[in-house]
């Protein structure tokens, strides 16, 4: 393993327990890198106690980017969209505990796949060659290299490895994937001329920026969206005393008060600070033991997706056949094949029934996917339109250059002022009964 320098973060727990957490990254040859997030929990006291651990993890990492746990539960914060670890752990006198959670390493860029958005682009600029569109193209392909080459510089200089704190190769992830998404849409912009030529792009690697938004449905009726009922349950831990407890239970963001349908036993409030909106009850009367279970029935706002990837499928197959009868832009049939194998896999997921943390989760990741395929689709189409708007009668014709536009037109002009020059000397020669008609 190699080691790393880290940023320790601080904070105390409940006033009784200090807890340290810090990224530290590690090498690990036979798997490929991870990072690791350490959690030091302390007992100062002279008595036994009990800690409630609790540490988010990084944003985009999911619970399939896990490789070791460390011994700690996990959950969903439905507010800010992450995961996080917990546990509560007994401690005795002055005694620590150390978690060591285990992450992929998914701040890294392939530098194959860097390589070969250089190749793609390159290929594409060689088609150009003899087009007006060449020297274009060419400034793009330099710019693009240039940009790749500070993506591999940069991710370079922060490897894990001595010398490199876990956030600074996180902080140069996020900057490299700002630019990676510019550099794409360059080579889209290279891709679009190609097709504009009529001829095939190959794979097709490149965005756009002029995308529309995702339709994620959130203008949907009332009545479009399904039911959905949560449980908050309460518990009277003792066995010999009754208790008086209290709920109060953040809805997730996406939860309005018209969307709470019947609340039962409990209250609908909303915090107009953040937006959030919650389910409350106070004095609530338990006996020794006794456990009361509260539903609440709301709008499911989480599994939406179903007409939306039904409507998306037929676009995808609309498109596919406008294409596949071309027969010469294999790389645009496979583009949209992708997506249309993406969306048919959804299709058929079965996420979880219980609508908890883990099935907003599930269907928020969902809807994520959603949103990356019908973004590659609105791209097809609009790589389409060079071909179509080029296209007669079903076949490729090359716009003509602004030269020869020009000349087309003095050309009919030519003719026109001909055969008026005729006319006149035609009428002029007329004698006058031939001008009067007689």
């Amino acid at each position: 393993m190699m080691n790393t320098p880290v940023i320790p973060c601080v904070r105390q727990l409940a006033c009784m327990f200090s807890c340290v957490l810090f990224l530290a990254a590690w090498g690990m040859p036979a798997s490929g890198a991870t990072v690791r997030l350490r959690i030091t929990v302390v007992n100062p006291r002279e008595t036994n106690q009990v800690a409630d651990v609790r540490a988010n993890l990084p944003a985009r990492v999911g619970t399939n980017d896990v490789v070791s746990w460390g011994g700690l539960d996990w959950g969903y914060d439905t507010r800010n969209d992450i995961y996080y670890v917990h546990k509560k752990v007994e401690l005795g006198p002055k005694e620590g505990r150390v978690f060591d959670i285990d992450i992929r390493d998914i701040w890294t860029i392939e530098p194959g796949e860097i390589d070969g958005i250089n190749r793609h682009a390159g290929a594409l600029v060689d088609k150009l060659r003899g087009a007006e569109v060449h020297a274009t193209a060419t400034e793009l392909q330099k710019l693009i290299e240039k940009n790749l080459a500070d993506i591999l510089e940069r991710q370079d200089k922060f490897a894990i490895g001595p010398g490199v704190e876990a956030i600074q190769h996180i902080n140069a992830y996020e900057t490299n994937l700002g630019m990676l998404r510019r550099v794409k849409r360059d080579v889209g912009m290279i891709e679009n001329l190609v097709l504009g030529t009529g001829q095939d792009i190959g794979e097709m690697v490149g965005e756009s920026k002029l995308l529309a938004k995702p339709e994620r449905g959130e203008d949907s009726e009332p009545a479009e969206y399904k039911t959905a009922i949560m449980e908050f349950t309460v518990v009277n831990p003792s066995v010999s005393e009754k208790k008086q407890a209290v709920v109060r239970e953040s809805l997730p963001e996406e939860v309005k008060i018209y969307d709470v349908l019947e609340a039962g036993e409990l209250e609908v409030g909303a915090d107009y600070n953040t937006g959030m909106c919650y389910v409350y009850k106070e004095g609530i009367d338990l006996a020794p033991g006794e456990k009361k279970t509260f539903r609440v029935t709301i709008r499911d706002k989480w599994d939406v997706n179903g007409p939306r990837v039904a409507s998306l499928i037929a676009s995808a197959s609309n498109l596919l056949y406008r294409v596949e009868v071309r027969g010469r832009y294999k790389g645009v049939e496979e583009a949209i094949s992708g997506v249309l194998g993406g969306l048919l896999e959804i299709r058929g997921e079965e996420g979880p029934t219980a609508v908890n943390d883990a099935y907003v989760a599930f269907f928020r990741e969902q809807t994520a996917r959603v949103d990356i395929l019908e973004q590659k689709l609105r791209r097809v189409e609009a790589a389409l339109r060079p071909i179509e708007r080029k296209s007669k009668w079903g076949f490729a014709v090359q716009a003509p250059s602004k030269k020869t536009t020009w000349l087309i037109i003095y050309i009919v002009l030519g003719f026109l002022g001909f055969f008026s020059v005729l006319f006149f000397l035609r009428w002029y020669g007329k004698s006058k009964s031939e001008k009067l008609g007689l």
